[in-house]
């Protein structure tokens, strides 16, 4: 019985110390103030939808939903924003990781389905990069057509830099050459402030 009750015990502390990962990192709220502390870190699909704080010195916990702060950041870690976005056609707030600080602006968003990789264009629009695979039948064949309709969004985002337009063909849909491409462009295109990358 003691063994039982010890292991019930470990099992709990366990489950615990999972739910509770804190790290050092800070907030800012809307009114842009910056607020240093402990934020619990989760997997990505659970820091898209909520920022779990606690200040300095205070072990209560503040729970934030997008919109409800403009950020949140772990020190010299990944940095998340407040932002409303549309995918497959339904709108919402939730905390994009903040990639790419630049002339134009890398997100990553992802949730139970999929992960999306987002881009702010010249105007200040926040367009969802898509990439589908379509299974076509023909004369009694199956065929796999890519569809990589993210090149044309890249192009037209990207359109003032015409450097960078023959690069995009060459960039795959993931984190490592999104970067570099957006962080091309930045460089082509902006000389007064430096590129920053966030991950």
């Amino acid at each position: 019985m003691r063994l039982f009750i010890t292991i019930i015990c470990l099992l709990g502390i366990a489950i615990t110390n999972a739910q509770n990962n804190f790290k050092e990192g800070y907030i800012i709220t809307n009114k842009k103030d910056t607020v240093y502390g402990l934020i619990n870190s989760f997997d990505a699909i659970k820091n898209a939808k909520k920022c779990i704080f606690k200040k300095l010195g205070d072990d209560t916990e503040q729970v934030y939903k997008p919109g409800e702060i403009h950020s949140y950041r772990f020190v010299n870690g990944r940095y998340y924003i407040s932002k409303e976005i549309t995918i497959e056609d339904t709108k919402k707030m939730v905390f994009l990781e903040y990639l790419v600080n630049g002339y134009s602006d890398l997100y990553y968003y992802r949730n139970t389905d999929n992960g999306y990789y987002l881009v702010e264009d010249l105007n200040g629009e926040i367009i969802v990069l898509t990439y589908k695979n379509k299974i076509v039948h023909e004369n009694g064949k199956e065929y796999l057509i890519e569809s990589k309709r993210y090149v044309g969004q890249l192009k037209a985002a990207f359109r003032d830099c015409m450097e960078v337009q023959p690069k995009i063909d060459n960039t795959a849909l993931s984190h490592k050459s999104l970067i570099r491409i957006t962080k091309d462009y930045h460089n082509y295109v902006c000389n007064d402030e430096e590129c920053i990358v966030y991950e």
